[in-house]
């Protein structure tokens, strides 16, 4: 069965509901992606100069990554995303926000904003969720259109180049992304990875282990796996970032070619 993006998302956000307010974990709530949002906001997003910019999302999910950077004086902030469900819970997270702040529905082909309208544009773990090669030369191409000189995507790294039929995810390489968003005028300047590599490789041997195949994304675990999911993430955090990872959550910034400004 092919994979719907609207249908799909739209499905984990009923399920993030169920879980009740200040839950930002998009998809599985587990000890170790718990981990990985709190080293994530730390070393990534924290990092983003939106001080008196006009700052895009695209994919804002339940708008926990809003949330964060409303503290940090943006002029006005845009959230994007396909699934109104979605849009829904962005819209509860954030109620009385002073900072001006407008969610719109994309149809995941168009994003509806003028060219260039924002100064930064950013993604988290977005880019990765479209499979299909044609729809991701889409979205790069409308990000960079609508974006004045600064694009910042955070996904999962690695070594696929193809999705098999109905995957919901692919870990593409870093230079996949670099090729594409070269078509548009914009350049990779710096990419970070967050450093996950002990505790990721332990967690997927759990998940492999103990969660069955009939999990969708997004429902509740069982006491067994957090709990073993809890003690495991507590050792290996602590040894992170002692050899440099190669994959996995990696924050990309590109920036536009003087040429095309």
């Amino acid at each position: 069965m092919s994979y719907d993006i609207e249908s799909y998302w739209s499905r984990v956000a009923g399920d993030i509901r169920k879980r009740g307010p200040e839950n930002y974990v998009a998809g599985d709530d587990d000890p170790y992606y718990r981990y990985k949002r709190a080293k994530f906001l730390r070393r990534f997003l924290a990092t983003l100069d939106v001080a008196g910019q006009r700052v895009l999302e695209l994919g804002c999910g339940p708008g926990g990554n809003l949330l964060e950077l409303v503290r940090r004086g943006p002029a006005m902030m845009l959230g994007i995303d396909i699934s109104p469900g979605m849009l829904t819970l962005a819209q509860q997270t954030l109620k009385g926000i002073r900072v001006p702040i407008e969610l719109k529905k994309t149809d995941g082909q168009r994003l509806p904003l003028d060219d260039r309208s924002v100064d930064l544009a950013f993604t988290v773990t977005v880019l990765q969720h479209n499979v299909d090669p044609a729809g991701l030369r889409l979205v790069i191409a409308e990000l960079c259109r609508v974006t004045v000189d600064r694009i910042v995507i955070m996904e999962d790294t690695g070594g696929a180049r193809t999705a098999p039929e109905g995957t919901t995810f692919i870990a593409r390489p870093i230079d996949a992304y670099r090729i594409e968003f070269a078509q548009h005028g914009f350049g990779l300047e710096t990419a970070t990875y967050l450093n996950l590599r002990h505790s990721r490789r332990v967690h997927q041997a759990i998940r492999r282990r103990l969660v069955p195949a009939t999990h969708r994304e997004g429902q509740p675990l069982s006491v067994l796996v957090k709990t073993a999911l809890t003690l495991a993430v507590a050792i290996t955090r602590l040894f992170d970032n002692t050899r440099p990872d190669t994959e996995d959550l990696t924050k990309m910034v590109f920036v536009r070619n003087q040429r095309t400004r």
